[in-house]
C-alpha cells in the first residue's frame, strides 16, 4: 500500500502450498495444509521484506547466505523452499540447521476487503513474539522503502501527529495491541483462543465522515433490513488537508436518535 505504514506481508504463492513443506516443518503434518501455507507465506514475506527469518532455532544475526536467498526468493518464491531443501549447497552453510518456525506465528485476525471495494483481499493477521531483539532488519528497497520498530502507542501517536499513514485494519490491530502493556501479557494472550470470524466491514459515507461498519453495527451489510440491529461497532474515518484520523465507536445500545 503506497506511502502507508503496514505490517510485513503479501500474497500467498504456489510454493507456500508445496507438500514438501510438511516434511520440513515439525508440525507440518499436524495442522491443516491451508493453514500451514498461510503461515509459511507469513514467514517468507517477513524474510523477503525485512530480512528477518523467523526460524527454529532463532538466528541472532543474518548470515551472508541469507542475503542471496532473500533476493532469490523475492524474484521467485520457490527459492524459499529450496533454501530449506538444498541443505548441502555451499550457498546454505549458515542456514542448513534452521527451519521456518511456523509455530511462532499465532493466528490473530482475519479481514476481508469491504464489498464496496473493486478488488477483494482475504487477509490473515498473525502475531509473533520474537525471542530476542533483532537489529539486522533491512528493507528490500523495492516493496518496502522504510522500516520502523514501533510500540503500538508510538505508532498511533505518530499517526495522530500526521507523520505516518495507517490503513484502517492496521490502525485497528495497533489499537487492540494497546490492551497488552507488556510482551509478557501479549505472550500470554497468544496462548488463548482467538475469534477468527472474518471481519468484512461496510463502507458508508456520512456527513461526519466515512463509517467503517463492522459486524453488529446497524450499517453493516449483514444488519441491513434488521429491525433488531441498532448498535454501533464501527470506525469513523475523517480526512482533511494533510491529516487523517480514525475513531473507534462501540455502543451496543445507543439512543435511537443517535446519528453516528
Amino acid at each position: 500500500m503506497a506511502g502507508a505504514h503496514v505490517f510485513p506481508g503479501g500474497i500467498l504463492e504456489d510454493g507456500d502450498s508445496d507438500p514438501r513443506w510438511r516434511d520440513i516443518v515439525p508440525s507440518g503434518k499436524e495442522i491443516d495444509a491451508g493453514e500451514l501455507a498461510w503461515r509459511l507465506a507469513g514467514v517468507r514475506e517477513v524474510f523477503e521484506e525485512c530480512g528477518l527469518l523467523i526460524s527454529r532455532p532463532p538466528l541472532s544475526s543474518s548470515p551472508p547466505e541469507a542475503k542471496k536467498w532473500r533476493e532469490r526468493s523475492a524474484q521467485d518464491s520457490t527459492h524459499f523452499l529450496r533454501m530449506f531443501t538444498d541443505r548441502e549447497s555451499d550457498d546454505n552453510a549458515g542456514l542448513r540447521h534452521h527451519i521456518p518456525d511456523t509455530e511462532a506465528l499465532v493466528p490473530w485476525a482475519h479481514w476481508v476487503t469491504p464489498l464496496e471495494e473493486k478488488w477483494r483481499y482475504d487477509t490473515r493477521f498473525y502475531l509473533s513474539v520474537l525471542p530476542q531483539p533483532y537489529d539486522h532488519a533491512q528493507t528490500d528497497a523495492r516493496e518496502v522503502t522504510h522500516l520502523d520498530w514501533f510500540a503500538p502507542t508510538e505508532a498511533l501517536r505518530a499517526f495522530d501527529e500526521g507523520t505516518i499513514s495507517l490503513p484502517p485494519p492496521t490502525w485497528f490491530m495497533l489499537k487492540e495491541l494497546t490492551n497488552y502493556p507488556s510482551l509478557a501479557s501479549l505472550r500470554e494472550a497468544t496462548t488463548r483462543g482467538r475469534d477468527l470470524t472474518p471481519v468484512q466491514p461496510s463502507l458508508v459515507p456520512t456527513d461526519e465522515g466515512l463509517v467503517i461498519a463492522m459486524s453488529g453495527d446497524r450499517l453493516h451489510w449483514a444488519s441491513r433490513g434488521s429491525v433488531a440491529a441498532r448498535g454501533f461497532n464501527r470506525m469513523l474515518a475523517e480526512a482533511g488537508p494533510g491529516r487523517q484520523s480514525y475513531a473507534l465507536i462501540v455502543d451496543p445500545n445507543p439512543p435511537l436518535s443517535a446519528s453516528l
